[in-house]
């Protein structure tokens, strides 16, 4: 009896729901009465803004304000700001209250790459390639002998290893590329440059580098060394 009692409120409540949201939903006469920007999984590193999407709509005359929900084209709105250079992603819909909100997925950006020859651009974990922003990003520079490829897929994983690893962050002043793709990094401490070799195993390169630093740099002095080398396996070769 209990469980008939439960089942009947239940299907109460659900009937109620879909009778107010029925009721209270927009029918596409009213006009448009805002906007409503949701940026997802934003950080400081992300170069979209409110008003970056604003200009996007502005700038193709989409601006809904004040347009009748029925003429605006969701869509086309989606298609457009997807196409922007830093959105990643984007979903329109309308509220009870007749606003447009719009979900928006920036792209982030992980790597600003200086190639020989002028190309610039930045390069995000999507592998997506980006124009470069004038604001100031906290973001790991590769310059040298570079091609779009290379970055996406060699100096990218590297590039997002330094960049969530706060003693690399803080620890590598810029990425270098020879025209052989061998990789050479300039730290902030230190005037010796590191030879990293190839990209392979990068990781556990970094490893032998950071234990090097911590049990001999203190012994030596930071400006002994001219270059280090761990390009070799299991060890960490240093040249005056």
């Amino acid at each position: 009896m209990k469980v008939a009692i439960k089942v009947i409120l239940l299907l109460g409540i659900v009937a109620y729901l879909a009778v107010a949201v029925w009721k209270f939903r927009p029918t596409g006469g009213e006009a448009c009465m805002g906007v409503i920007i949701n940026l997802k999984d934003s950080t400081q590193k992300s170069l979209v803004t409110g008003d970056y999407v604003y200009a996007q709509l502005n700038k193709h005359q989409l601006s809904p304000k004040g347009m009748k929900l029925k003429d605006i084209d969701l869509a086309q709105i989606d298609t457009i700001l997807t196409q922007a250079h830093y959105i990643g992603s984007a979903s329109c819909h309308f509220t009870s209250a007749g606003e447009l909100c719009i979900d928006i997925e920036p792209l982030r950006p992980i790597l600003h790459v200086m190639q020989e020859g002028g190309e610039e651009y930045y390069v995000a974990d999507s592998k997506e390639i980006m124009p470069v922003n004038l604001s100031e990003q906290n973001l790991c520079l590769a310059t040298g002998h570079i091609t779009r490829k290379f970055a996406c897929n060699q100096l990218l994983p590297l590039a997002t290893f330094i960049l969530g690893d706060e003693f690399w962050n803080n620890q590598v002043e810029q990425i270098y590329v020879t025209a052989e793709h061998q990789i050479e990094i300039i730290p902030r401490v230190g005037k010796q440059t590191i030879l990293l070799g190839s990209v392979d195993d990068f990781e556990e390169k970094l490893h032998r580098l950071r234990v090097f630093y911590k049990q001999g740099m203190p012994l030596v002095g930071w400006d002994k060394y001219r270059t280090i080398n761990l390009a070799y396996d299991g060890q960490v070769v240093c040249e005056q």
